[in-house]
């Protein structure tokens, strides 16, 4: 677990030197918080499982590093293949950009203890959710969708001739995304969050970022650029 862990962080933080060199540093500051708090939460999420006496102390940084990944991959979405501009986009845009902030509202002032209850993670490696948190996985899982979606807006509004340099690029994004949708959607369906399923979940972000790096690497995916209309 160890290993992998590892390698899915490294492959990570590979893909923002090809990000640098293709999309100079206004792409970089646009599309990396979104590769950055998904290697952060990969961390601090398996080191949880390697080192539950951190617990409860741990549990308001891991909801606030969950809350990140929202907004992050929602500006990875209006960004790749895009010229990010407030004032170009769209009034839907705009408050999709307003709505996945909207969690800052509550997970702030509260304690961790009103999202999580925890028994014996030692024995079983189980984060129980109250019913408050039930809302907060639900917008999570509604913006990273949504990110999905916009990202397979651009690949339909592009050009044939970039559609193949834009395609990897965005299965590897949309496998990042949609893990991390499905892996949160337990807490919708069984108020728990079963951290036995993170080995699958870094494999599937470990598949995903290694598209990413050769979509950068070798085809240069990120030196695209799609006109709104």
């Amino acid at each position: 677990m160890f290993f992998l862990t590892i390698t899915c962080v490294l492959v990570l933080g590979l893909y923002l030197l090809p990000l640098w060199r293709n999309q100079g540093g206004r792409g970089l500051a646009a599309l990396s918080p979104a590769v950055l708090a998904t290697a952060w939460l990969i961390l601090l999420e398996n080191h949880l499982v390697d080192r539950p006496d951190i617990l409860p102390d741990a549990l308001a940084p891991l909801l606030f590093s969950q809350y990140l990944l929202g907004p992050a991959w929602l500006l990875f979405s209006l960004s790749y293949g895009r010229e990010l501009r407030w004032a170009g986009l769209s009034v839907a845009d705009k408050l999709l950009a307003l709505f996945s902030l909207l969690p800052l509202v509550f997970i702030v002032p509260l304690p961790p203890s009103t999202f999580f209850f925890v028994a014996d993670f030692k024995a079983e490696p189980l984060l129980f959710l109250e019913p408050g948190a039930f809302f907060f996985y639900l917008h999570l899982v509604l913006v990273l969708l949504l990110a999905a979606g916009n990202l397979e807006s651009t690949l339909r509004g592009s050009q044939h001739s970039d559609r193949w340099r834009l395609k990897l690029a965005f299965l590897g994004a949309g496998l990042i995304i949609l893990s991390l949708a499905v892996f949160y959607s337990q807490g919708l369906l069984v108020r728990v969050l079963n951290m036995r399923y993170l080995p699958l979940r870094t494999f599937a972000i470990l598949m995903g970022a290694l598209l990413l790096c050769f979509a950068e690497w070798r085809r240069h995916s990120g030196r695209v650029r799609m006109a709104r209309r």
